[in-house]
């Protein structure tokens, strides 16, 4: 509160953009946000005084690849530029979030949740019925599976090509 009420008298101000985020999830104190699906939850909040279209809230799956994306979109920059995320100003585009740790890819959607390695599905939930992914629905739907598997290979695949040969800067 007392940084926007100093911020609100910078000439600045009413030209800035303001992307609020966390880098890391803090203490859970409920299980769902130890165990379940808001695992890896934190905030994200973008402000610009005076910008009535920057109220509510979106009700997606967002990361923080989502950031540069969102930026460039709310800024109608029309150039190209690299980024693994989506604008969480165009709810059209499928979303989905990617973590990587101990050897173990997971991915999310809208409705499901996924845990990958080593080229096979380890751990398939339905973040909608079950938010604390307690029942595992490993062979039940083979073509969610199939669909979220393709997903990951492919960000995988880009980001290695990628890494590999210099690709994630831009050039003319």
């Amino acid at each position: 509160k007392e940084f926007f009420k100093t911020a609100s008298t910078m000439s600045w101000f009413k030209n800035t953009l303001f992307v609020i985020t966390a880098d890391h999830k803090g203490v859970a104190f409920e299980d769902v946000y130890y165990h379940g699906i808001k695992r890896y939850a934190i905030p994200l909040l973008f402000y610009k005084a005076g910008d009535s279209t920057l109220q509510g809230r979106v009700k997606t799956h967002a990361q923080q690849l989502d950031i540069l994306p969102s930026i460039m979109d709310y800024l109608n920059y029309d150039q190209p530029y690299n980024s693994f995320g989506n604008s969480l100003f165009r709810p059209q585009i499928p979303h989905y979030t990617y973590n990587y740790g101990g050897g173990v890819y997971l991915i999310q959607d809208e409705e499901w949740m996924m845990r990958y390695s080593d080229r096979k599905v380890l751990h398939l939930y339905n973040h909608h019925e079950d938010s604390l992914m307690r029942i595992n629905l490993l062979g039940k739907y083979p073509e969610v599976e199939e669909r979220l598997m393709r997903q990951v290979e492919a960000v995988i695949q880009t980001h290695n090509h990628a890494m590999i040969h210099n690709g994630l800067k831009y050039e003319k």
